[in-house]
């Protein structure tokens, strides 16, 4: 290779680097961002966290749902009865039959009820995005208007911001791994208790937000520091 090859090759690495670097940057701030607004929720009380069940992971419908207040009070624990059954290897992860649902209601006989619990109020989710998705896909199914949930409560993910804490880099892409909820929970030794009920899922992820909150560590720093 000749100096000119070289200089190609070291220009090409500087700007990966330079790249990587403001991509890592990126992510860190959009991390601390999630941690900070679990905080400043939790220091206002006036979040909820919300939890659903689902018949797939791509085009599924929510048969169940569950809204907790900050003290971990239920507000909302309701199976739904989906458009489309419920797949056998979705029955195997929640244990929820067709026969379970079958007399409750329909997603749009309930999204009233659910966007009232949720109206001016911080939703803090155990992957926000990936359940509004399914919000989404259950309005589709019920072939009613997509609701912007968003427009009028502000959802905060509680995955996002235990990733870097949890510390497990992905170098392939860049960033911190996602975490499932269990591992979070064992992290903070929260009791692992009816995984995979909406009720369940939503008092570990209270668990976990109160283990970020009240821990003192910085989470950023020093992993950030390490990826140099």
């Amino acid at each position: 290779m000749n100096e000119s090859q070289l200089n190609k090759l070291n220009d090409i690495k500087n700007l990966a680097y330079s790249i990587y670097t403001e991509l890592r940057d990126l992510e860190k701030s959009t991390e601390e961002d999630e941690l900070s607004q679990i905080k400043s929720a939790y220091a206002k009380q006036n979040f909820v966290i919300l939890d659903t069940e689902i018949t797939g992971l791509h085009d599924g419908e929510v048969i169940e749902i569950a809204i907790v207040d900050h003290l971990g009070n239920t507000l909302m624990n309701q199976r739904i009865k989906p458009h489309n059954g419920i797949p056998a290897d979705s029955y195997a992860i929640h244990g929820i039959s067709e026969d379970d649902v079958n007399d409750c209601p329909y997603f749009e006989d309930v999204v009233t009820l659910i966007k009232g619990h949720l109206a001016g109020k911080d939703v803090i989710v155990y992957n926000a995005t990936y359940d509004r998705k399914m919000l989404h896909r259950s309005a589709e199914h019920a072939g009613i208007p997509k609701i912007n949930w968003k427009s009028f409560s502000n959802w905060i993910c509680a995955m996002e911001a235990f990733s870097p804490i949890f510390g497990e880099w992905n170098s392939k892409y860049g960033n911190f791994r996602w975490q499932k909820l269990t591992t979070a929970s064992d992290y903070y030794k929260v009791k692992i208790e009816n995984a995979h009920s909406a009720l369940g899922d939503c008092l570990m992820t209270l668990g976990v937000v109160q283990g970020m909150v009240n821990d003192k560590g910085d989470p950023f720093e020093s992993r950030y520091n390490a990826m140099d």
